[in-house]
Formats: C-alpha cells, sequence, structure tokens
C-alpha cells in the first residue's frame, strides 16, 4: 500500500467521523503520535526478537493495549473528553496500525522505519489541525482547546453565513470538505510535477 493510499484511509477514518471541533482533533492527533511511536517500538523489538507468523498479531495487540492505555490517561487528565470521544479513540487504533504496519523495515535499518513513522504521524497531524480547525471555524464560528473541565471555546468573528450553520458540522460536510481540500492538493501536485 502506498504513503497516499494510507494517508487517504486514516484521513477518513479519524477526521471524517469525529466531532467538529478543534479540541477534540487535538486529542485525537496526540493520541496517534503517541501511538505510533510506542507502537513502532514494539513493533522493532519483534523484529529482533524473531517472532516470526505472531508478527502482526502481536503488532495488532500491542496497538490496541497502548490505545487503551492513552485512552486512560485522557479519562484521568477528563473524564468529559475521554466520555466524548470513547469511540473516536479505536478509529485512531485502526489509522495507527495502517501506519506502523504499511512502512516497511528494510534491512534492519530500525531508526530510518521509526523517523519514517514519526514523519508521517506529523505531517498527517498538520493537515489534520488545519482540518479541524476550519471545520470548527466554519460550523461554529469558534475554536477550541481541550481543558480539563472539557473544551474551552474561544469564540472568532466570522461571516453570517458561517456564523452558527450547524450544517456546516454535519459529516457530510466533513466529507465535502475532505474532497475539495484532496482536489486542490492533488491539482497542485499535478501543477508542480508539470513545472
Amino acid at each position: 500500500m502506498k504513503g497516499k493510499n494510507i494517508f487517504f484511509i486514516a484521513s477518513v477514518s479519524i477526521l471524517i467521523p469525529a466531532t467538529g471541533r478543534l479540541g477534540y482533533g487535538i486529542i485525537l492527533l496526540i493520541g496517534l503520535i503517541s501511538i505510533n511511536y510506542f507502537s513502532s517500538l514494539l513493533y522493532i523489538a519483534f523484529r529482533k526478537c524473531d517472532v516470526g507468523s505472531f508478527e502482526t498479531p502481536l503488532q495488532i495487540f500491542t496497538t490496541i493495549a497502548v490505545t487503551i492505555i492513552f485512552k486512560e490517561c485522557v479519562r484521568y487528565y477528563s473524564p468529559i473528553l475521554s466520555f466524548n470521544l470513547h469511540f473516536s479513540f479505536y478509529l485512531v487504533c485502526f489509522s495507527s496500525f495502517l501506519f506502523t504496519s504499511q512502512i516497511k523495515i528494510e534491512e534492519e535499518a530500525y531508526a530510518i522505519y521509526l523517523f519514517s513513522v514519526l514523519k508521517q504521524s506529523i505531517l498527517f497531524s498538520f493537515f489534520a489541525l488545519f482540518f479541524f480547525s476550519l471545520r470548527e471555524y466554519v460550523a461554529y464560528a469558534s475554536l477550541s482547546l481541550p481543558i480539563t473541565q472539557g473544551l474551552k471555546i474561544i469564540p472568532i468573528p466570522a461571516v453570517h453565513l458561517f456564523n452558527g450553520s450547524f450544517l456546516w458540522s454535519s459529516t457530510a460536510f466533513a466529507l465535502v470538505l475532505m474532497a475539495i481540500i484532496l482536489a486542490v492538493v492533488s491539482a497542485f501536485q499535478k501543477k508542480k510535477a508539470k513545472g
């Protein structure tokens, strides 16, 4: 599976079903990077131990285990955030498995593998932060940050078309927004390749 396909599937699995608030997105992205990092370290350990056919089941198990640990950390920090993001944590788990399993380790180049996973995770996180920010601004004319009491809402002036238009926070709009962004990025890449 190519990197672009991984990026697309991870985008759809995390960004589309997730609530349209930046604050929740920040928690999910911290989770994605953390789960990717620790899962990658464990995956490297499995490769060094030469577990053979148990490698993939162990990788799935450890990704789920790390996700549960992260979820408990969020619950300790803010039970409200943990409750509202309950299902989304397992979407992050799925995306994390894609990142760590589809990037192959070449000739015991463990450092390169770990760097590649973190690079992909961080690049995706920048894209996702932009997506969450734009979606919340258009839907609620605000931005939010995660705090122990839930979310801190920061109102931002917006044009009347966007202000309070909760239609923009729907899954349908998330799909439309994703399609527009991917179309713009694709057109830019094609133009850059030709130029």
